[in-house]
């Protein structure tokens, strides 16, 4: 116990002689994610040490992109003034989605044994304190009842890989479920096109709310609808469900419910992504810049 008093009391100070070396240069700050929240830490020293950094580093720089209202929110009640933040969110690479191609995407199908299912989509990271893939299992498994032809496809990595696996055995699934790990980035955007329908499963947490999901911009670059919860920035981002369902957060029946709305509606469906291919617009990289470097006149 006195090594770690004594560690953190050098860490402390190390941060105080940073925050002095940082006081009045031109530098500018990026927050993304709350980290201190969701992150696993071995000892709630690290956690304490990752808190600090992400509290004290944005009273140092002449500037903030922030990529949730939720995170300029939080920073505005530590006392920053909101002259000095700039809301960007996650976005999207135009050319990576202009090339889509539908035969490597029937190629990538074939490959994993995908036949002619509908298929529910997760695209991201493997990693249960950010994404609650568990909460997608449990609503998948509420849908087979109805929709015994379905198929989930897991597409990711992470440090839950294994985990989620072997609850996908467990719960019976496993001969509905495809898990690809990780695969090569350039093929991502194609296995959109593989998902009838792409989920974003979440609580109504800090670590939800502090999160710009990718899967959203992307999915709505594909042209597939999105069953994701009202939590965060979410909403706004479909355009106020124009583009997916918006379901009651932490709620597998609720999510279960979404997925076998979009399932059973093939019209509705190619309205939404038809609607989410417009407004993805406003999210790619080459036009979000320009609110990047609104960041540089503060």
């Amino acid at each position: 116990m006195v090594w770690f008093s004594n560690h953190l009391q050098r860490v402390a100070w190390m941060a105080g002689l940073s925050a002095h070396w940082l006081r009045g240069r031109r530098l500018y700050l990026d927050c993304d994610d709350y980290e201190a929240e969701s992150n696993r830490y071995s000892s709630q020293w690290q956690k304490r040490v990752v808190a600090r950094w992400e509290n004290s580093l944005p009273r140092h720089v002449r500037g903030i992109t922030v990529n949730t209202r939720f995170t300029q929110r939080r920073l505005e009640a530590s006392g920053l003034s909101g002259d000095h933040i700039v809301y960007v969110p996650n976005g999207i690479d135009r050319e990576r989605f202009a090339r889509l191609d539908p035969e490597r995407a029937r190629a990538l199908s074939a490959e994993i044994g995908l036949g002619e299912a509908p298929v529910v989509l997760y695209v991201g990271s493997l990693s249960s304190p950010s994404h609650p893939v568990d909460l997608l299992l449990e609503a998948f498994a509420c849908i087979l009842p109805a929709r015994p032809d379905a198929r989930l496809l897991i597409v990711g990595g992470g440090e839950d890989y294994q985990t989620i696996r072997q609850r996908v055995q467990e719960m019976g699934l496993a001969g509905r479920t495809i898990m690809t790990g990780r695969v090569d980035p350039d093929d991502v955007p194609n296995y959109y096109l593989l998902g009838d329908v792409v989920v974003d499963p979440v609580h109504d947490d800090a670590i939800a709310c502090a999160r710009s999901p990718l899967k959203l911009f992307e999915a709505m670059a594909a042209g597939v609808p999105v069953v994701t919860a009202d939590v965060g920035d979410r909403r706004e981002h479909l355009g106020g469900g124009q583009a997916g369902l918006i379901v009651r957060p932490g709620s597998s029946e609720a999510l279960a419910e979404g997925l076998l709305t979009l399932l059973s509606d093939p019209g509705r469906r190619r309205a939404m992504g038809d609607r989410g291919r417009e407004l993805a617009a406003r999210y790619y990289w080459d036009v979000q810049v320009h609110q990047f470097a609104r960041v540089y006149e503060l």
